[in-house]
C-alpha cells in the first residue's frame, strides 16, 4: 500500500507542471514536479548584448517562481501523513 502511494505521488509530480514568469512575462520557465525544466521562453525584447546580466536575473527569477508553484502544487508530505507513526 505504501509503495502504491509513493508511485502515485511520483506520477502526480511528474505530470504536474508549473510556469514561472519574470519581468512581466519577458521570461517564462516551465518545470514539472520533479524539478525538470520542460520549456524556456524568452521574449526577444529582453535580449540585448549589453544587458546579459539582466536576462540572467530574469531567468533566475522565473526558475524560482516556477519552483514555488511546483512546491505549492506538490507538497512533500511528512512521514506522519503517509500513515507512519513518526
Amino acid at each position: 500500500m505504501l509503495q502504491e502511494q509513493m508511485a502515485d505521488m511520483k506520477e502526480k509530480m511528474r505530470a504536474t507542471e508549473a510556469t514561472g514568469t519574470a519581468g512581466n512575462g519577458l521570461v517564462e520557465v516551465t518545470m514539472n514536479g520533479e524539478n525538470e525544466v520542460k520549456k524556456i521562453k524568452i521574449n526577444p525584447e529582453c535580449v540585448t548584448p549589453d544587458d546579459v546580466e539582466g536576462l540572467e536575473d530574469l531567468l533566475i527569477s522565473a526558475f524560482h517562481d516556477a519552483k514555488e508553484k511546483i512546491d505549492e502544487a506538490c507538497p512533500t508530505p511528512g512521514m506522519g501523513s503517509m500513515g507512519l507513526p513518526f
